[in-house]
């Protein structure tokens, strides 16, 4: 662990703090800064990136959280709509059943009508 080593590290935790990297990029130096923990500007500037790091994992998680929750709505529409739709076809075809039925009751009254119409003469 020399000089050049420490320095180097200490700009590249300045970079991850000052600069957009990803998570496994930020991840990977705080990994490698933890053998350079003993000096103190190492140990500041890995507790800084540490809670961008967990700001940036709980941000990202927010957003999938979102998406799902938007995803989520979205399907709850199309089921209500689905729903809709088979409530629709059920009154449909109650309605079909209800004017078949209805059909069959008239031709089976006409039918009575005539076998009663034939008798009585």
């Amino acid at each position: 662990m020399n000089f050049y080593e420490l320095m180097l590290i200490l700009n590249e935790l300045d970079e991850c703090i000052n600069n957009y990297k990803s998570i496994e990029v930020m991840k990977d130096i705080v990994s490698r800064a933890q053998r350079y923990l003993w000096d103190s500007r190492v140990r500041s500037k890995v507790m800084n990136l540490e809670c961008i790091l967990k700001a940036r994992e709980e941000s990202e998680l927010i957003g999938r959280l979102s998406f799902l929750k938007d995803y989520l709505i979205e399907d709850g529409v199309n089921l209500s709509r689905y729903v809709g739709i088979s409530s629709s076809i059920n009154s449909l075809i109650e309605d079909i059943l209800r004017i078949k039925a209805k059909k069959e009751l008239e031709l089976i009254n006409s039918q009575i009508k005539q076998n009663t119409v034939k008798r009585k003469p």
